[in-house]
């Protein structure tokens, strides 16, 4: 029987954030990982479970963006109401059009997060992007390793390249002197 760290409490390792992520969508995503890439064996199981923790993480990555965004739009009146104290203006009951423009313009300019927030958010996604591409090249290698795939070719067990016998033909770039087939 399979031991699956999801079920098994003492062998849980999950990227779940209490109370306001939920395990069924971890769950979902882990299994749609394993199933994508069918795996097998322990090392393919352990490159699976990485893989979907960093696209889990990358998700996470857009809900901090949306909920600093969130956060930021929604202080704008109170700023705004700030603004117009400190400028010595009357406080009016009914709202102008010239207010609701101003107001307009705050929210547009906080539709980025801020610098710093900004900087944050795409140094994590950058790095956790390039983690993503190694991990999926590492279960793809193994993969065709395991089938007996060639090394040159990433160990895609499946590929036929170009210019081998049996190989597929494939467009050149203009200029270049197409294979010369055996005979």
């Amino acid at each position: 029987m399979r031991m699956n760290p999801i079920k098994h409490a003492v062998l849980a390792q999950t990227p779940v954030v209490p109370l306001v992520e939920r395990e069924e969508d971890w769950r979902r995503l882990r299994d749609g990982v394993f199933e994508y890439f069918q795996v097998e064996g322990a090392m393919e199981e352990a490159l699976a479970d990485r893989i979907a923790g960093i696209i889990w993480r990358l998700y996470r990555v857009v809900r901090f963006e949306s909920e600093s965004i969130s956060r930021y739009l929604h202080e704008v009146p109170k700023d705004w109401r700030l603004s117009e104290r400190l400028s010595g203006r009357e406080r009016r009951r009914e709202l102008t059009e010239e207010m609701v423009e101003k107001m307009d313009a705050m929210l547009m300019a906080r539709l980025l997060p801020g610098e710093e927030t900004l900087e944050k958010v795409m140094r994590y996604e950058t790095r956790l992007h390039r983690f993503l591409l190694q991990s999926v090249h590492q279960l793809v290698l193994l993969k065709g390793l395991r089938r007996g795939g060639t090394g040159r070719y990433g160990g895609l067990a499946d590929l036929n390249p170009p210019g081998f016998p049996g190989g597929t033909k494939a467009r050149l770039p203009a200029g270049t002197p197409a294979p010369a087939r055996e005979g």
